[in-house]
């Protein structure tokens, strides 16, 4: 319809404050609804038949009079008449609540005229609404839309529904309650995807218009003004809606392992724009912060709009997520970041539904013996990827969660917090989710992961089905110590008055950690008493377990209600040598830990996470919770002993809020009732000590041993072993150890108890030496004729590692077999197990690989310390370099040199003898030869070492090459630390 140019033009085209409602077909505003309606009716024929709708029910009429009998009838405006208020105002509470998503601050623009049904708007910051008004409310708003999918555009209606869902979750711990949340959850977000909601441009074309000065009629500027200031509210009230949305679905039903529904990819949304913009009470103030932040006050068409001013990484999540992931993620996503810590928070919640995505198709994947490490869950270069992203939003909110003054402090708190749980996530992963174990409310959730702290289902995951689970170790946490230490202190914080305005995703991922900080406390405690049991001494203060025990107990201390009144006075205990003094503290750390845990949760009872919680700590008896050993199931628990191939697992089952909860726990199987050795060289003598020292604190038959000579074992009966014959050694024992110097050796072994016939059924055989891939082989197979089983199992580390019971072990052999004797050898002769699968020849392939590496160090050590020494360097010079570059391993071979080990006096046995060395450089170099390889370094080695011993004897260490070297230049071969011997001997 053209307008009238005798007319004069018209003042009200850009809708202000106080016509709010304007024309989409010509320039009049209204400021009222209705006269907006009548208009579009009148002037541009746009009769609707749907033209009174009720604010109760939302029912639509055509007649004004049957409209008014309706609302004299509607139940739910009548319901919604009599809705309580809060006491506390929502200004006031949205202060205590800042760490929340903020939904409504500046939508109330737009809806304080709409949505009577939505009363949840005003007493949003009120915990405790009805339940009978949460029932009816989500109902109706339920109704509304399944009528009527395009409501969900509405700002409001989506705003209301996240609130009903954030009640439904955490206010209650009835499961109906839940359900009925996950099912609101299902329906918003099929509702989203069916109107293309997720994707801006589809959803909102319009929704970049408020950045650029196009579009709006030249006149009024407060009037242009107030337009883009609208329009800003309602695109950002929708992003910020969605965004709150998805960090729902990917964080609020993890607890109970549920897979979100929604993908990043799906949200089509730039990232939220700066807090203080969303936070603009007008739109002068507003225009203000849009030129601090920009430099402009609007951007122009053909500069600006195609580029996107924050760029393009700030255009949906996804993007925003692979850039940070990188070493460089530009200034303008980290300025995007800086300024609203909510984008900051949606970046790490989607990280970590990575992370867990990643361990979740991980768990999927057969168990790798080449790495059997359980928590190796990303590759390196995904791993280096996470942690690209946490170190580059760690950098932003490092200084943000410091500075107390600030408006979004607690904001920015809890992305520190969510940093933390994120890096535990990396190492430690959701138990729940490796032991497939989903869960029908949050409460039921985390009560299970609280059962599961005290086991491990990540261990039991990684290995071969009906394999008994085990004590997983504390890999990753020792990384972590200042960050669980500082999360702490931020959930333990001095301000008290915070904890009722915490926000309950808050409050779960405290406790996940707090959960952490124990799992680790737990497995530390029985490292160290497992120690002081085989060694009666405590750990070395460097140790992890002692690391782990001292930092976090120092930490748990400053913040527990019995002893933070003290918090300027340290414990004397605490990183203590003495044992009578330390041991107080060990019995005491995980009780005081649980108590501070207990303490957490009675700060928090706003919601039901705390007293729920509380209740399942106290249903805990504390006898399970500082007993490291578990020698005793709880109170009320039905006992099961599944027998499982020479391992017996310990089943508990307890009913906690009427759901049975499922742990275990592993001991030694009644199957190993005698262990027996042979072989009582440097480094058999060390190893079967341990052994023996671990059989009588476990108040298990002595350790029955045999040698060539048999004196040699006069220590060992001394420690309460038994020495028997060879022939009796195989008869009364199940599972027989070996040590021995050559291949020979153990063939005769072999064929000696081969003689034996049936009686070796069921019998262990574990050969720790270094043979030959062939000869393994062949030992497997001539055992098994018998019933019998080989492990190959040679172990690294030289002789005082063997006496330390730090050894590493390259096992392969039966998967069964091997968890049978894992106990055997874990924190007892070894520190860890490089599992190599069944083929035995892997093992040896193994430790010969690593002789290659050490004897090749030896050597260019070796050269490297003779030409220190003719050059005039010095030799200790050389050696500090050495120690300071490449670390204490490659330290300790120069100093077997410089000490002149090399060359020990008669009467001493050496480290690794050269006879040895020269045995596995020849199995080393025949292997290569038949594969066509050439080993350049290790066959100069071997040359020099041979020379060494037809030169000097046979008393000579590996490193007995550093003689030859100094002799082909010119020197003695005797060095002034060495054994003293004339040149002509």
């Amino acid at each position: 319809m053209a307008a009238d140019p005798a007319k004069p033009p018209e003042e009200n085209l850009i809708p202000d404050s106080s016509r709010p409602y304007p024309c989409d077909e010509c320039t009049k505003t209204f400021t009222r609804n209705e006269n907006l309606r009548r208009h579009k009716r009148a002037r541009h024929d746009r009769a609707s038949s749907h033209d009174f709708e009720c604010d109760g029910c939302h029912a639509v009429f055509t007649r004004s009079d049957v409209f008014k009998r309706h609302r004299g009838r509607c139940r739910v405006e009548a319901l919604n008449d009599h809705i309580s208020r809060p006491e506390t105002s929502p200004q006031e509470s949205y202060q205590g609540t800042a760490d929340m998503p903020p939904l409504s601050t500046a939508t109330d623009v737009l809806t304080s005229t709409q949505a009577p049904a939505a009363n949840v708007m005003p007493a949003q910051a009120c915990v405790h609404w009805r339940r009978t008004t949460w029932q009816s409310g989500q109902q109706e708003l339920r109704y509304m839309v399944s009528n009527q999918c395009g409501e969900i555009r509405k700002p409001w209606v989506m705003q209301a529904w996240i609130l009903y869902m954030i009640y439904g979750v955490y206010a209650g711990g009835e499961a109906s309650q839940f359900r009925t949340a996950r099912e609101m959850l299902r329906q918003i977000v099929d509702a989203v995807r069916e109107v293309g909601l997720s994707q801006q441009e589809i959803a909102m074309p319009e929704s970049q218009s408020w950045l650029y000065d196009i579009g709006y009629p030249r006149g009024d500027e407060s009037r242009t003004l107030y337009a883009r200031w609208t329009s800003y509210i309602a695109a950002e009230s929708t992003r910020v809606a969605l965004y709150t949305l998805f960090f729902l679905d990917s964080h609020v039903f993890v607890p109970c392992n549920s897979r979100p529904l929604m993908s990043s990819m799906e949200l089509g949304w730039e990232l939220p724009f700066p807090t203080k913009l969303w936070e603009a009470k007008d739109p002068e103030i507003w225009i203000r912060r849009f030129g601090e932040y920009f430099g402009v006050s609007a951007f122009s068409f053909t500069n600006d709009l195609l580029q996107r001013p924050r760029g393009l990484a700030a255009a949906s999540l996804t993007m925003a997520t692979q850039q940070v992931m990188t070493e460089a993620p530009g200034t303008e996503l980290s300025a995007a970041l800086e300024a609203s810590p909510f984008a900051a928070f949606c970046v790490l919640a989607n990280l970590d539904t990575l992370v867990r995505d990643f361990t979740r198709c991980y768990y999927q994947m057969p168990p790798s013996y080449s790495d059997p490490n359980p928590f190796h869950i990303l590759t390196q270069s995904q791993t280096k990827s996470v942690h690209m992203a946490i170190r580059n939003i760690g950098k932003i909110v490092k200084d943000a969660a410091t500075a107390s003054d600030s408006p979004q402090f607690f904001q920015w708190r809890t992305n520190a917090l969510f940093i933390v749980s994120l890096q535990v996530n990396l190492c430690r992963p959701d138990q729940l989710l490796i032991g497939g174990i989903v869960d029908n409310s949050l409460i039921a959730g985390l009560a299970a992961s609280t059962h599961l702290m005290r086991g491990n289902f990540v261990a039991v995951r990684r290995s071969a089905p009906l394999l008994a689970p085990r004590l997983g170790s504390n890999e990753g946490v020792l990384a972590l110590l200042s960050e669980l230490s500082a999360a702490l202190a931020s959930i333990f914080s001095d301000d008290s008055q915070n904890f009722s305005y915490e926000a309950p995703w808050v409050t779960v991922t405290s406790y996940g950690v707090l959960l952490c900080i124990w799992g680790a406390l737990r497995c530390a405690t029985t490292e160290i008493r497992d120690h002081l049991n085989t060694f009666n001494e405590l750990p070395r203060t460097s140790e992890p377990c002692m690391l782990i025990f001292n930092a976090l107990i120092e930490a748990t201390l400053l913040y527990s209600p019995a002893t933070r009144r003290d918090r300027d006075v340290r414990d004397p205990r605490l990183w203590s040598r003495d044992r009578e003094v330390f041991s107080t503290l060990l019995e005491q750390g995980q009780l005081l830990f649980a108590d501070l845990v207990k303490t957490f949760c009675q700060q928090r009872l706003v919601w039901s996470i705390g007293p729920s919680m509380l209740a399942v700590l106290r249903e805990i008896p504390d006898a399970a919770t500082c007993d490291s050993d578990y020698q005793r199931p709880p109170a009320g628990a039905h006992l099961r002993r599944p027998h499982e191939l020479g391992a017996c697992t310990v089943q508990y089952t307890q009913t906690f809020f009427g759901k049975n909860i499922r742990y275990s726990q592993t001991r030694m199987s009644p199957s190993i009732s005698q262990v027996g050795w042979y072989g009582l060289g440097s480094m058999g003598l060390g190893m079967s000590l341990n052994l023996q020292r671990y059989l009588q604190a476990k108040n298990l038959p002595p350790l029955r041993y045999s040698n060539r000579t048999i004196s040699k074992g006069d220590i060992l009966r001394d420690a309460g072993a038994v020495p028997e014959e060879f022939d009796a050694l195989v008869q009364k024992s199940n599972v027989i150890f070996t040590m021995i110097s050559t291949d020979d050796v153990l063939i005769d072994l072999l064929e000696k108890a081969s003689t034996m016939g049936n009686s070796l059924k069921g019998k262990i055989f574990v050969d720790t030496s270094t043979i030959h891939p062939d000869t393994s082989e062949w030992a497997a197979k001539r055992l098994k004729e018998h019933g019998a089983t080989f492990i190959a199992a040679p172990v690294f580390g030289a002789s005082p590692v063997a006496a330390a019971g730090k050894l590493m072990f390259a096992v392969a052999g039966p998967v069964t077999v091997v968890e049978t004797i894992r106990p055997l050898i874990m924190n007892v002769m070894g520190r860890s197990i490089i599992e190599m699968g069944e083929d035995v020849r892997k093992s040896s392939l193994l430790k010969i690989s690593g002789n290659i590496l050490v004897i090749s160090f030896m050597e260019v050590i070796a050269e490297a310390q003779v030409f220190a020494e003719v050059a005039g360097i010095g030799t200790q010079q050389m050696e500090d370099f050495i120690g300071n570059m490449f670390g204490s391993v490659l330290q300790s071979y120069s100093k077997r040199i410089t000490s002149g080990a090399y060359a020990p006096p008669l009467d001493t046995a050496p480290g690794f003898a050269a006879a040895l060395a020269c045995k596995d450089m020849k199995h080393a170099l025949s292997i290569a030869d038949s594969h066509n390889v050439r080993l350049h370094t290790l066959e100069t080695a071997s040359k020099r070492l041979n020379t060494a011993r037809e030169y000097a004897g046979e008393n000579l260490d590996s490193s007995a090459i550093y003689g030859i070297a100094r002799q082909e230049a010119g020197l003695s071969f005797w060095s002034a630390n060495s054994r003293q011997q004339s040149e002509s001997s």
